[in-house]
């Protein structure tokens, strides 16, 4: 198979030409975008408002996970096991306080990066999100990129980065040593979205050599390598 915007050759299932980073559309990658996304996604997919949902089914985690350490502060103070109760109150206490403060997710960074990226709306961005989400991903480490965005879904939290907010990448080597031996390295890919948010992931050599050069050919306005 052939890349069809510069004709380099590309085995089947690659879902990004790795010469000039376009997206190389087949019915494997559709079947494969289909089978790593989510099941959450799967359930509103075809919803402008999936991140808007998506959002604020986490925040609500959050807010209840915070609910549950709360009550469990009681019980320990009921048996005067005071520091693990003081800790639980704090750690608690801050999650349900951050979410009533935020009932309608405008701190989360999709919010605050919507009008930067160019969009009108948060389900204009997630109209975008899901079209891209539909022709093909790759995975760096536990994030999903796509021609588009980068994103990532945990239990409690989803991260989602519009990759035209990219303005800087590099490859960090984390040296590892016992007793000052050298005992190898760790790789990790540093992005550094506008404003101010920065994203590592830490892979392999050479998956975090193929992804930078993705980056590359995604990102072309950006700045790619560190110098001191």
């Amino acid at each position: 198979m052939f890349c069809t915007n510069c004709g380099d050759k590309v085995n089947d299932g690659i879902k990004f030409c790795g010469k000039c980073g376009k997206i190389i559309i087949n019915k494997s990658t559709n079947l494969n975008s289909r089978r790593t996304s989510p099941p959450t996604y799967e359930r509103i997919e075809n919803s402008i408002s999936y991140l808007p949902q998506i959002i604020h089914e986490k925040s609500n985690r959050r807010l209840y996970f915070g609910y549950l350490l709360l009550t469990v502060a009681v019980i320990f103070f009921i048996y005067q096991i005071n520091y693990v109760a003081i800790g639980l109150t704090c750690w608690g206490g801050f999650l349900v306080f951050r979410r009533i403060t935020d009932r309608e997710d405008k701190k989360h960074y999709a919010y605050q990066i919507t009008s930067l990226a160019g969009y009108q709306n948060i389900n204009d961005l997630s109209k975008d999100f899901i079209r891209t989400e539909k022709v093909g991903i790759v995975k760096i480490g536990s994030y999903k990129l796509n021609s588009d965005f980068l994103s990532r879904e945990k239990f409690f939290s989803y991260e989602i980065y519009p990759m035209s907010q990219m303005f800087w990448a590099y490859k960090k080597i984390i040296r590892k040593s016992i007793n000052f031996i050298p005992v190898g390295k760790d790789y990790e890919i540093v992005m550094h979205f506008k404003p101010d948010k920065v994203v590592s992931i830490k892979e392999p050599e050479k998956s975090t050599d193929r992804h930078l050069m993705l980056l590359i050919h995604l990102c072309p306005e950006a700045e790619f390598g560190y110098a001191k």
